[in-house]
């Protein structure tokens, strides 16, 4: 009987150790599986962060877009032809009626 008490003993410190062994195996998953819990919610709140970030400049792009849009047709309105006329008479210019042109008789160019 002793010999089998022996062998129970040595069996149930051999089982300890491979319990203790399980246990510490079942706190490091635990462990990892809490510590990638924790990357994957910063990696998202960060996601999220850039999408509103992204969001945002979209926004700012379309307005600065439309402002564009709206100083190149006032650029044109300002460049057409009636506008440019109602400028002019606001100046208080003479009109020219009479243009008299130089000729140049055999296109001789003075040297010195």
């Amino acid at each position: 009987m002793t010999e089998i008490k022996k062998q129970i003993e040595k069996n149930k410190k051999k089982l300890k150790g491979k319990i203790l062994n399980f246990n510490n195996l079942n706190k490091l998953i635990c462990f990892s599986i809490v510590l990638l819990l924790g990357f994957y919610i910063v990696n998202i709140n960060d996601m999220v962060v850039k999408g509103f970030k992204l969001q945002e400049l979209r926004k700012e792009r379309n307005s600065v877009v439309e402002i564009t849009k709206e100083l190149e047709n006032k650029k044109i309105n300002r460049e057409s032809y009636s506008e440019v006329s109602k400028r002019v008479d606001g100046l208080k210019m003479i009109a020219v009626n009479n243009i008299d042109y130089i000729k140049v008789v055999n296109g001789a160019v003075a040297k010195k």
